[in-house]
């Protein structure tokens, strides 16, 4: 087991530090039935990289495609969303997606290996950014920016989660 030490961004909250081994726990106790990371075709496989990047590698075949040899954006969502909850998971917070911004820069072709990164960027506790990208043969092919909110913020009935839950 791998631990990377989290620095602290300027004027920021410091970052927790990232642990598969938690991330499995949290992933196996409370989120095995997802659709995506729980016991799929599509759960990812995790490494960790420096300053707390969680890395996945991917081959998705022509049932992802939508148009001839072009991976659908709704898939490659799926995928962004899944790197950016396990993310948390790593750093020991279960959370759920608020927002998901996808940026398409070329299309992401079936049968090549993709590599995705996701990294915590932001903490304004109860919300977190997570920040992931797809590489194909080096190139950045696609983005994504995520709001993560904790998930036991939404579920109290406090008046902050009350706001938080409306803010959604």
């Amino acid at each position: 087991m791998r631990v990377i030490t989290a620095e602290k961004l300027p004027g920021e909250a410091p970052l927790p530090v990232a642990d598969l081994a938690i991330l499995e726990q949290i992933r196996g106790q409370v989120h095995d039935r997802c659709l995506a990371c729980g016991q799929s075709p599509w759960r990812l496989n995790f490494e960790l990289e420096p300053e707390n990047t969680i890395v996945a590698k991917l081959r998705l075949d022509e049932t992802f495609c939508g148009y001839p040899e072009t991976v659908h954006g709704g898939s490659l969502a799926l995928f962004f969303d899944q790197m950016a909850t396990c993310c948390m998971f790593a750093h020991g917070i279960e959370a759920v997606t608020a927002r998901l911004q996808v940026r398409f820069r070329q299309p992401v072709r079936p049968a090549v290996t993709a590599v995705l990164r996701a990294r915590m960027k932001l903490v304004r506790r109860p919300r977190y950014e997570v920040r992931s990208w797809l590489e194909q043969e080096g190139e950045i092919k696609a983005d994504a920016v995520m709001d993560m909110w904790v998930r036991s913020s939404l579920t109290d009935n406090s008046p902050s989660s009350q706001k938080h839950s409306q803010d959604l």
